[in-house]
């Protein structure tokens, strides 16, 4: 998620959790965030080197040899342009598989269960969830 919005959630989250789960759904929420940024990382990546290794099997890294200035400025021009367009391309297929990864996020959340969604369930009143934590 966008960081400027890591804050709201998680108090959104504290909030809609019962007084003796918060730890645990706080926990969950962090963990979830981390193994989903990584995650995300790996499978657009993949997509990245498997559209360069498509288009440019002969070279090793051709992204460092457009931003290292000396590998650069030994590259032909008409080798520039076909490195250049080939990483356009390769980040292309990274944002529609991201968008793809999204949108099937999405999808996945809108098919829960009655129930399942925190919006489903009736609120408890904050007094009586930290009466109810006290009791156990």
């Amino acid at each position: 998620a966008l960081p400027i919005l890591n804050s709201p959630f998680m108090v959104a989250l504290q909030d809609a959790a019962p007084w003796n789960v918060r730890g645990v759904a706080t926990a969950s929420n962090a963990f979830n965030r981390m193994f989903g940024a990584a995650l995300g990382t790996a499978i657009l990546g993949a997509a990245m080197n498997w559209s360069l290794t498509r288009r440019l099997p002969e070279m090793a890294d051709p992204v460092l040899s457009l931003v290292d200035p000396d590998l650069r400025a030994a590259l032909a021009p008409e080798s520039l342009v076909h490195i250049s367009n080939a990483v356009a391309d390769a980040l292309i297929l990274a944002f529609i598989a991201g968008i793809v990864i999204a949108a099937a996020a999405w999808a996945a959340g809108r098919m829960l269960p009655p129930g399942m969604k925190p919006a489903d369930k009736p609120r408890q009143p904050a007094t009586e969830a930290k009466t109810d934590a006290s009791a156990n």
